[in-house]
């Protein structure tokens, strides 16, 4: 059986207890998937900070940001899609990259005549395309790093749970032994859960959601979003408590077929789907000037590209020549 909030309370030492040697684990694993998944410069964590009363709505609000306006990402000094990066994708790395001061961050530094020619040749598709891109990249990473994580969690359970005196409030107290193990696989169970989530919203985006013709998907074997099972499309696992551990190791080997379908991706020209008229809807530009402050020397080249596509005014750089 599962433990709920109301049993937690009755068990505060007990839940202290068993669960002080493991909360620097678990709250490594929550934070992956909480500050990987951003949508539009959002990140889940803070969605769901800023909204404890109406988790639903901020979770479905970041999955429609992920879809419509992509992940904007750091733009640090390595780029975020690594070996998924194609020419486009890092000039347009090479165009944003700043670090935390705003300044220029390039290796090796970029020549302001290269920005001006990167200014001419971006478009603002092509940066809503980098960014809906990265946000797959980014969900990927996500998934990857938080079955490894999960893995070493469970290991990590191994040892309490299979010593039921060590884990009680006094030796040899068996009730207390067994509160722990049910504590535990309550854990375990929405650690999964978690997990099952993120593989499906990786799937999407894998498999769904990237152009990929339907004579080629036959060709590879590759399933069709119709051909998707129930479970597979919402993600929702249906468990019992003794078979969580079993579970959870099922999942975490599954991602055989999903990364051969990666492979089969990359290189392709896949562009994100379903397409999106942000001529209508609009284009989204992150900045960290905050409210009152000046938009840093990167920003103001993104709002440069953005002006001139607009046919708005006339630019410094139109104007020098």
């Amino acid at each position: 059986r599962l433990v709920g909030v109301p049993w937690l309370d009755d068990n505060a030492m007990l839940v202290r207890s068993t669960m002080t040697s493991l909360c620097v684990q678990l709250r490594s694993a929550l934070d992956i998937v909480g500050e990987s998944l951003e949508g539009g410069g959002v990140t889940l964590n803070d969605a769901l900070t800023d909204n404890p009363n109406c988790a639903c709505w901020a979770l479905r609000c970041t999955l429609a940001n992920l879809q419509v306006w992509g992940t904007l990402g750091e733009h640090g000094e390595d780029g975020e899609l690594g070996s998924e990066m194609q020419v486009a994708d890092r000039d347009i790395e090479q165009f944003l990259r700043k670090d935390a001061d705003g300044e220029y961050l390039m290796t090796p530094r970029v020549s302001m005549r290269r920005l001006v020619e990167l200014g001419r040749s971006l478009s603002p598709e092509m940066f809503t395309t980098y960014h809906r891109r990265l946000a797959r990249a980014r969900v990927g990473h996500a998934r990857r790093e938080f079955r490894r994580r999960l893995g070493a969690l469970q290991n990590a359970m191994t040892q309490p749970a299979g010593c039921s005196s060590s884990s009680g409030a006094a030796a040899g107290d068996t009730q207390a032994g067994e509160n722990a193990e049910r504590l535990l696989q309550t854990v375990l169970h929405h650690l999964t859960t978690v997990e099952s989530f993120v593989s499906s919203l990786s799937r999407f985006f894998k498999s769904v959601d990237l152009a990929v013709p339907y004579s080629r998907q036959q060709g590879q074997g590759l399933e069709t979003p119709q051909g998707s099972s129930k479970d597979e499309a919402t993600g929702t696992p249906k468990l019992r408590v003794p078979q969580v551990r079993e579970e959870a190791a099922r999942l975490l080997s599954s991602d055989s077929s999903d990364e051969k379908h990666l492979e089969s991706l990359k290189g392709s020209g896949a562009v994100p789907q379903p397409k999106i008229a942000h001529a209508i809807s609009g284009y989204i530009m992150h900045v960290d000037c905050g409210h009152n402050g000046l938009l840093d020397e990167v920003e103001l080249r993104q709002l440069s590209l953005h002006l001139r596509a607009a046919g708005f005014g006339r630019t410094l750089n139109e104007g020098l020549n």
